[in-house]
């Protein structure tokens, strides 16, 4: 933020990073979304208006091109990433469980998660570990890609403690967004 405060002409650059948001700005695209996804869009719809920041928003990849442009917002789609196990291949498919697993606990994500951690490690060995999750650079290389100044990850998952990681590493600023009381849970 000091090169701001050198620099008063260049504005601050945010990046949120909200995984299944891009529908709700390109309805080519379908795919299921919640209030977190409604709320941030309206937010980053005003902010884009009011011309005060740079705007960015790391994405799901829906098909749609790595950089696309709307409504003065820049969206990165986050290729090759599988997010909460309905991505594969950069194309939506539909999700082999119902949305409702987040009711009965974080059980079944992390058992996703420590399999596809396992291959990760197989090809990507890991530049830091956070309670027993390994990050690896391809994993955070995006957020090196959008080169912003603060970083916002609404909710307590897995990409929040990415971000955070990343942030930490790089010096960079780290918003951290709670949506609910389950957001403070240490699980």
């Amino acid at each position: 933020m000091q090169e701001h405060m050198s620099n008063p002409d260049k504005k601050p650059k945010i990046c949120i990073l909200l995984p299944l948001a891009y529908p709700l700005f390109n309805r080519s695209y379908h795919a299921p979304f919640g209030g977190t996804e409604t709320r941030i869009s309206f937010i980053t719809r005003e902010l884009a208006r009011r011309e005060l920041f740079d705007i960015n928003m790391i994405v799901g990849a829906f098909g749609q091109p790595h950089i696309d442009v709307r409504d003065g917002i820049t969206f990165y789609s986050w290729q090759g990433r599988e997010i909460w196990g309905v991505y594969k291949q950069s194309r939506w498919n539909p999700p082999t469980w119902h949305p409702s697993i987040l009711d009965k606990g974080f059980k079944r994500i992390r058992r996703y998660l420590g399999w596809t951690t396992s291959l990760a490690q197989d090809y990507h060995p890991p530049i830091g570990m956070i309670e027993g999750y390994p990050i690896t650079h391809q994993m955070i290389s995006i957020y090196d890609e959008v080169d912003a100044d603060i970083y916002i990850v609404p909710g307590n998952t897995i990409f929040s403690a990415e971000t955070a990681f990343f942030c930490e590493q790089r010096g960079k600023k780290y918003v951290f967004q709670a949506g609910s009381d389950f957001d403070y849970f240490p699980e």
